[in-house]
């Protein structure tokens, strides 16, 4: 999943330099992008807990 948002952050990058950053397409990726960064941080945040409730 680290791989896929660097990816979706270098295409952002790529195209609000092209078309500017409040084109819609940056903003599509740019969503896109907050969305697997929120996936990202949902799953590191349940990982972290399960880890935390065996150790207990």
């Amino acid at each position: 999943m680290e791989k896929e948002i660097e990816e979706t952050r270098k295409l952002m990058i790529e195209i609000a330099t092209s078309t500017g950053l409040g084109s819609q397409e940056t903003l599509k990726v740019s969503q896109k992008l907050d969305a697997l960064i929120n996936r990202y941080e949902n799953y590191q945040s349940k990982f972290r807990g399960e880890k935390l409730s065996r150790k207990r």
